[in-house]
């Protein structure tokens, strides 16, 4: 996690619509920045104009509608497929800005001292780490623990693996590196 990161305007920016959440939620987990709202589909063609955007959609119309260039149809219907897709497809580096922006809400995160976020963290936590990042939007900490990790393999398996992924390594599901952990949720907004 590098402070700059998360805000290198020379990476794509997306809009990913309402029926690719998980899809969204890695990209951020990725450090890419994801807009993922509920908006009508005049909105959505309107955003992605207005700030530059990549449309990422299911929805073919939507896609043509947004125009050549403006916008990618995604192919697979499986989360982590997804994002193997979408990392091929525009040329991503998915280790360069990894966990550099906040998972739940899109912002970049920044490095905080570790006596900062001693009463938000469990002790344990507090004990075993040093580093420590806060949205500063949400609110929400993160730091290099074994969720960190995880999401680390399950990433390598989307990019080399063509086998069927079973439900628990998707996020969103238990304690999937795009979940807040469960002893952090009340952070969550």
């Amino acid at each position: 996690m590098s402070p700059e990161a998360g805000t290198d305007r020379s990476q794509p920016r997306f809009l990913v619509d309402i029926m690719l959440g998980r899809l969204a939620k890695w990209l951020r987990i990725l450090g890419y920045d994801t807009v993922y709202e509920h908006l009508t589909d005049q909105l959505v063609l309107e955003r992605i104009r207005q700030e530059d955007r990549i449309l990422l959609s299911r929805d073919r119309e939507l896609v043509a509608l947004a125009g050549e260039g403006r916008a990618y149809f995604v192919r697979n219907q499986r989360p982590l497929r997804q994002v193997a897709e979408v990392i091929r497809a525009f040329r991503l580096d998915p280790e360069r800005y990894f966990f550099t922006r906040c998972s739940l809400c899109n912002a970049p995160v920044e490095k905080v001292d570790k006596d900062r976020v001693g009463a938000e963290v469990p002790a344990y936590v507090l004990q075993s780490q040093e580093d420590f990042w806060r949205c500063p939007s949400c609110g929400q900490i993160y730091w290099r623990g074994s969720h960190f990790e995880r999401a680390k393999a399950w990433l390598h398996r989307a990019l080399t693996d063509r086998g069927d992924w079973p439900e628990e390594i998707l996020p969103g599901r238990g304690d999937g590196p795009a979940s807040p952990r469960r002893d952090q949720r009340s952070n969550a907004t």
